[in-house]
């Protein structure tokens, strides 16, 4: 078997938590009810200062782009998906608006 060194990343990698515990409300349902979701997100990336630095600045942003998330789906869409959907699409989201790198993970 031949590996090459591409195949392996040996950056290690650090979680963003600036983000804080975030309260959203759901798109209103069927019944014309709205739900309230709790995130405590948390992102993991390469350990590069200026990337810090490039998601310190974009905090705000980053911040809206989860709750809309939530807020234009209902409680029924949500449910139908894993979590692993939902954290794949916000990844995809969030890392629309950066420059330098690119958010590896979010849990």
């Amino acid at each position: 078997m031949h590996f090459s060194a591409k195949s392996f990343s040996f950056q290690k990698s650090k979680a963003f938590t600036k983000i804080g515990k975030l309260r959203a409300a759901t798109k209103p349902g069927k019944n014309g009810k709205t739900k309230i979701v709790l995130i405590t997100p948390y992102i993991e990336y390469t350990d590069d200062q200026t990337f810090y630095e490039e998601l310190d600045r974009n905090l705000k942003k980053m911040r809206e782009i989860i709750l809309n998330y939530f807020s234009e789906q209902t409680a029924e869409e949500l449910s139908k998906k894993n979590e692993d959907k939902i954290n794949s699409e916000l990844l995809e989201k969030l890392n629309s608006i950066l420059i330098l790198q690119k958010i590896q993970m979010i849990n």
